[in-house]
């Protein structure tokens, strides 16, 4: 679960578990092949020494930090292991994966899309300080020593 204050009005105190669908897991794996790197194939896993976490950007929850405890991790607005209440963002909106290192970022069809430098993206690799824009919310990838 993320660091969250329940004073926060843009985050929810309690994570609202996300189930993937079928669909959703289709796509997903569909990423997962077409990424360059043959690691991104395997099934995800955090890095052993490493940490990994979701720095706020831009936005309104600029400054916030998300740990990444699990190597699955859907976002959205409703529901997801990070709920970002941005009335752009859908309820279930991405999921990222990690990989040792790096992350796959894939948008989980999305009403307003998912943005990698402006661009509207399908799926991205990620690798440390990567960012991408979800809503009104910036995100940064970062991978960092325990």
């Amino acid at each position: 679960m993320a660091d969250r204050r329940p004073d926060d009005p843009g985050l929810e105190s309690v994570s609202q578990e996300a189930k993937l669908t079928q669909a959703h897991t289709a796509l997903l794996t569909q990423a997962r092949l077409k990424t360059k790197a043959a690691s991104m194939r395997r099934q995800p896993e955090l890095p052993r020494a490493k940490s990994v976490s979701l720095l706020v950007t831009g936005g309104p929850l600029k400054g916030h930090s998300f740990p990444l405890r699990k190597a699955q991790v859907v976002i959205g607005r409703a529901q997801g292991d990070i709920v970002i209440t941005d009335s752009q963002i859908s309820r279930i909106h991405c999921v990222i994966e990690v990989h040792g290192v790096t992350g796959l970022l894939l948008d989980l069809d999305s009403g307003n899309g998912t943005f990698i430098d402006g661009r509207k993206t399908p799926s991205a690799e990620l690798d440390h300080m990567s960012e991408f824009r979800i809503g009104k919310t910036t995100l940064m990838f970062v991978v960092s020593g325990r």
